[in-house]
C-alpha cells in the first residue's frame, strides 16, 4: 500500500536527551520518597516497639509504687483499725483517736486525721492543722466526690488536694456509723512520699529480666509521677524522648496519680536488633541533590554541545562561502587565460591579478582554519627566534595591499626601525593578516588602514586602526571569542568565518602577549597586541671625515 502524506516528525535528538534527563530525575525523587517512607515506616514500627517496653516498665512501676503506698501507708493507717465489715459502732472521734494510735507504725509520718458525716457536713481532726484549702476542699466537695467517683469495693482513695504549698494527698474510705455515713481519712505532705517513689524505683528491673543484661534501673529508663498535672517525683536529669515514653495510672485506690517511663535512647540497641534506626533523609536529600545537579550539568552540557553542534554547522557554511568566491574568480579567470579569450595585454595582467589576489586570500583563510583546527585540538605552538618586525610588518602591509584594493582602502604601515622581538614569524605574520583582514572587512569603503610597530619597556606593541564605527566597550572583550559578532555586524549580513580574531588571541597567549582593543583616534577601532621579549637594536654610529663620531 503506497504511503501518502508528510513523514512522521521525529523530536530533536538533544530534546529527547532531555526527556530522558528529566525522566531520571523524576524516578530518583520517586525512589527517594520511596525510600524516605519505608525509613519512616520501620523508625515507627520500632518506636512502638519500644513505647511498648516503656508501658511494660511504667505498668510494672505503677503497680509497685501502688503496692508499697497501700502497705507501707494506708493499710496500717486506715484500712487495720477498721473491721472488714462497713459499719462500725465507734464514733468518729472515738475512731480518730484510735486510727492516729495505729499510724505511729507507718513509715510515713501522717500530718492530720480527719472524719466528715457526709450526712450533716459535721467534720473532726486531730493532728496538725488542716490547710484552709484542704479543710475548705474537704467540707465542700468530699461528700460529692464519695456520691460520684468512689465505688463502695474500693478500700479507699488517694487524691492530691490543694495548691503550691497546700498541697496534700488526702487519703480516705467510707464507712457507716449506724445508719450515717462517715468519711475517715488523712492528709500527708508530697514530699513525705519520695522514699515510696526511690524504693518502687530500685530493685528489680522493670524491663524484662532478660533484657536488661543486670543493668540497674537508672541506666535504663527514668521514671517521672504526677498526681493531677503537678509532678511529684523524677529520676535522673534527661529530657524525656516523646518516642520512647509510655504513660500508666496506678491502681484505682490512686486515681489522680499516674507514672511516664521514659527509655534512654541508647536502651534502644538492647531492646531492638540494630537499635533505633537513624534517619535517612540527609543521605537521600543529599544523593537527589547531586542527582539534580548531575541532571542540570547534563542538559546544560547538551546546550554547550547543541551550541557548538549550531556553531559548526555555521562555521562550516561559512567556510564554504568564503571558498567558494575566491575559487569561482580563480576558475573564471583561469578559463579566460586558458581559452585566449583575453583581448589585450593588460586584460591578460589583470586576470593574472585576480587570480593571485584570490589565491591569497584563499591561502589566508585556509591558514586560519588550520590554526583554529590546532588551537581546537589543544595541539598549538610557535618556534620562537629573533624576529625583525620593521620588514615583517612592511611584508604582510605589502602583501595585503591587493586584497585590501578590491575594497578601495588603503594600507598604511608606521613602523620604528631597528626592533626585534622572540616571536615565531609565520604565526605573527598571521595575527596582522587577520587584524588587517578584519579592519577592511568592517570598516567602510575607501578607508585608510595604519598598521603600527613599536617597543616599549621590553614589549613589542603591534596596533592596527581602522576608520570604521568602532567597538562599543561592553563588546570590546567579546570580540575576541570565535564566531561571536556585533548585532550590527549579523544584520549587515558581512561575510567572514567569525574566527579570526580568535586566532589571534590564541596565538599572542602562546607567546605569553595580551590582546586588547581601544577607540582609535578617528573615531575606529583599534586593536593592539603585545608581546614580551623586544629589544631595539643599537644604531651604527656616523663617522666624519676627521675620524670623529656623531649620536
Amino acid at each position: 500500500m503506497p504511503f501518502s502524506g508528510r513523514p512522521p516528525s521525529r523530536l530533536p535528538r538533544s530534546a529527547l536527551v532531555v526527556g530522558l534527563l528529566l525522566l531520571t530525575l523524576v524516578l530518583a525523587g520517586v525512589l527517594a520518597y520511596q525510600a524516605q517512607d519505608a525509613a519512616h515506616s520501620h523508625r515507627a514500627a520500632a518506636e512502638s516497639a519500644l513505647r511498648d517496653y516503656a508501658a511494660f516498665a511504667g505498668e510494672e512501676y505503677a503497680a509497685r509504687l501502688g503496692r508499697m503506698l497501700d502497705e507501707g501507708m494506708v493499710h496500717k493507717t486506715l484500712t487495720a483499725p477498721f473491721s472488714t465489715a462497713d459499719t462500725v459502732t465507734e464514733t468518729p472521734a472515738e475512731m480518730l483517736e484510735r486510727t492516729r494510735e495505729k499510724a505511729g507504725h507507718t513509715k510515713v509520718r501522717v500530718e492530720s486525721f480527719f472524719a466528715l458525716d457526709l450526712a450533716s457536713r459535721e467534720l473532726w481532726a486531730r493532728g496538725s492543722r488542716i490547710p484552709a484549702s484542704v479543710r475548705r476542699w474537704t467540707h465542700d466537695s468530699l461528700a460529692h466526690r464519695v456520691r460520684t467517683v468512689f465505688v463502695p469495693e474500693w478500700a479507699h482513695e488517694s487524691l492530691l488536694v490543694g495548691e503550691g504549698k497546700e498541697a496534700r494527698l488526702l487519703t480516705y474510705t467510707v464507712k457507716h456509723h449506724g445508719s450515717r455515713p462517715v468519711a475517715y481519712g488523712f492528709t500527708v505532705r508530697p514530699e513525705e512520699l519520695q522514699p515510696f517513689f526511690r524504693h518502687a524505683f530500685g530493685g528489680e528491673p522493670l524491663v524484662p529480666r532478660s533484657l536488661a543484661r543486670g543493668l540497674p534501673n537508672d541506666s535504663l529508663l527514668s521514671v517521672r509521677v504526677y498526681a493531677g498535672g503537678r509532678e511529684l517525683f523524677r529520676t535522673g536529669s534527661r529530657p524525656a524522648d516523646p518516642a520512647l515514653s509510655a504513660a500508666n495510672t496506678l491502681p484505682e485506690s490512686f486515681t489522680t496519680l499516674s507514672v511516664r517511663a521514659s527509655l534512654h535512647p541508647e536502651t534502644a540497641e538492647m531492646l531492638l536488633i540494630g537499635g533505633l534506626p537513624r534517619s535517612r533523609l540527609p543521605v537521600l536529600l543529599g544523593l537527589l541533590l547531586l542527582t539534580t545537579a548531575l541532571v542540570v550539568a547534563a542538559i546544560f552540557q547538551l546546550r554547550r554541545e547543541y551550541e557548538l553542534a549550531r556553531l559548526r554547522s555555521e562555521f562550516v557554511s561559512s567556510v564554504s562561502h568564503e571558498l567558494r568566491t575566491p575559487l569561482a574568480q580563480i576558475r573564471m579567470f583561469g578559463e579566460t587565460l586558458l581559452l585566449g579569450r583575453v583581448r589585450s595585454e593588460a586584460e591578460r595582467r589583470r586576470s593574472l591579478e585576480i587570480i593571485d589576489q584570490e589565491a591569497r586570500r584563499l591561502s589566508h583563510l585556509v591558514d586560519n582554519v588550520l590554526r583554529f583546527s590546532r588551537a581546537e585540538r589543544l595541539k598549538g605552538r610557535v618556534d620562537l627566534c629573533e624576529v625583525e618586525v620593521g620588514p615583517l610588518v612592511r611584508g604582510v602591509a605589502e602583501a595585503f595591499s591587493p586584497l585590501a584594493a578590491t575594497a578601495a582602502v588603503h594600507v598604511e604601515a608606521q613602523v620604528e626601525d631597528g626592533v626585534t622581538v622572540r616571536a615565531d614569524p609565520e604565526a605573527l605574520r598571521q595575527v596582522l593578516l587577520n587584524l588587517l583582514d578584519n579592519a577592511v572587512k568592517y570598516g567602510p569603503r575607501g578607508q585608510t588602514v595604519t598598521v603600527a610597530a613599536e617597543s616599549h619597556d621590553g614589549w613589542l606593541r603591534l596596533r592596527v586602526d581602522d576608520q570604521g564605527p568602532g567597538i562599543p566597550p561592553r563588546a570590546r572583550e567579546k570580540v575576541w571569542e570565535a564566531f561571536w559578532r556585533l548585532e550590527r555586524e549579523s544584520a549587515a549580513a558581512v561575510a567572514g568565518t567569525g574566527i579570526g580574531l580568535a586566532v589571534v588571541r590564541e596565538i599572542v597567549s602562546l607567546h605569553g602577549g595580551r590582546t586588547r582593543v581601544e577607540e582609535a583616534p578617528g573615531g575606529g577601532a583599534r586593536f593592539v597586541v603585545e608581546l614580551p621579549g623586544a629589544s631595539r637594536a643599537a644604531r651604527p654610529a656616523l663617522v666624519t671625515a676627521s675620524g670623529e663620531e656623531v649620536a
